[in-house]
């Protein structure tokens, strides 16, 4: 099946992005339970090697924290979109794409009767044929298996994240401010001419 033609399937089998999104939610349930998908993940080593994790640490921690790998915040999106698109293509592999195609044939025949498995099942089988298909593999970032299975790899192998920089408490700060006006209204320490004596004052009057 061509490219057109399976994005021709998307469209008829699920109606609306917003209904492929749903039935993705569930798949990203199903990669935890069934024996097919189990095991499909990424190196998680080789997407952590490529992570500042100072800098990745608040979008790692509300990755970490989100309760399916698809409903991380939305104000994340575009940071991980532009680091899936530098890791991503590292990953994919020909082999790689056609071993998890196989594995969707495979469990869209045995979810067959179970409506609600057999559709998101059938949404990963697409999307890997998708990427197979696809004249250029330069947008891959954007297929959202590939997200779910990249963001799953982030959840099931977390890392110690770095301790947020505690901002100065209020008595510390204003205890800095008191110091520095104190130093800025000082009187200055000029020095001290001594008195001339008696003697040198009336010196130049003698003889």
């Amino acid at each position: 099946m061509s490219e057109s033609a399976l994005q021709h399937q998307l469209i008829s089998t699920f109606g609306s992005p917003e209904n492929l999104f749903k039935n993705l939610v569930h798949l990203g349930e199903m990669f935890k339970t069934e024996d097919e998908l189990k095991s499909v993940r990424f190196d998680a080593d080789a997407i952590y090697e490529k992570l500042n994790l100072e800098e990745a640490r608040d979008k790692l921690k509300a990755m970490y924290e989100a309760e399916n790998p698809l409903l991380y915040p939305e104000d994340d999106q575009d940071f991980w979109r532009d680091v899936r698109k530098e890791i991503l293509p590292d990953l994919i592999t020909d082999e790689f794409a056609k071993q998890v195609a196989k594995r969707f044939e495979v469990l869209v025949r045995k979810k067959k009767g179970v409506r609600k498995d057999y559709l998101a099942a059938s949404a990963g089988k697409l999307l890997a044929y998708l990427h197979i298909r696809a004249l250029t593999h330069t947008e891959m970032e954007d297929n959202a298996l590939w997200e779910l299975i990249f963001n799953l790899t982030l959840q099931e192998n977390q890392r110690e994240l770095p301790k947020p920089v505690e901002p100065a408490s209020e008595a510390e700060g204003e205890g800095e401010e008191r110091r520095e006006e104190g130093e800025e209204h000082a009187p200055s320490e000029t020095p001290v001419e001594p008195e001339a004596s008696a003697n040198e004052e009336g010196g130049s009057d003698k003889g």
